[in-house]
C-alpha cells in the first residue's frame, strides 16, 4: 500500500499506474470510522496482487481533494482506472464502512 501526503503524491500514482486499477482511500486522521477502516483497507492491500492501493489523508477542510472528487464525508474509497473515476464507496455520515460494504463493492463490476 502506498501512502501519499498531496494532490501531486495521488496524481503521480494515478499516471504512474494507468494500466491498473488504483483503489484510494480518502481518511482523516481525526475521524473514528477511518481509524476502524484502515485495518480492513490494509489488509487488502497486503493481500491484493492485481490493484494498487493508495490512501491519503485529507485532515483540512480546505484541501481541494474534497472538491476535486465531491467529497462529503471520510473515509470514501474511489476506483480509479486510467486516470478515471470508475466507482465509488461513500461512508455514511455518523456510520462508516465495514469490511461487508468493502468487500461486496470490491466484487461488484
Amino acid at each position: 500500500m502506498i501512502k501519499v501526503e498531496d494532490e501531486q503524491g495521488l496524481s503521480s500514482q494515478l499516471e504512474a499506474n494507468q494500466n491498473r486499477d488504483v483503489i484510494v482511500l480518502f481518511y482523516s486522521t481525526w475521524c473514528p470510522y477511518c481509524r476502524s477502516f484502515q485495518p480492513i483497507f490494509e489488509n487488502y492491500a497486503e493481500n491484493s496482487t492485481s490493484e494498487v492501493y493508495v490512501k491519503i489523508p485529507l485532515d483540512e477542510d480546505e484541501n481541494p481533494l474534497w472538491d476535486k472528487y465531491s467529497l462529503d464525508a471520510v473515509p470514501s474509497v474511489l476506483l480509479f482506472r486510467n486516470n478515471q473515476i470508475i466507482k465509488r464507496l461513500d461512508c455514511e455520515r455518523g456510520v462508516g464502512l465495514n469490511e461487508a460494504k468493502f468487500r461486496n463493492w470490491l466484487e461488484k463490476p
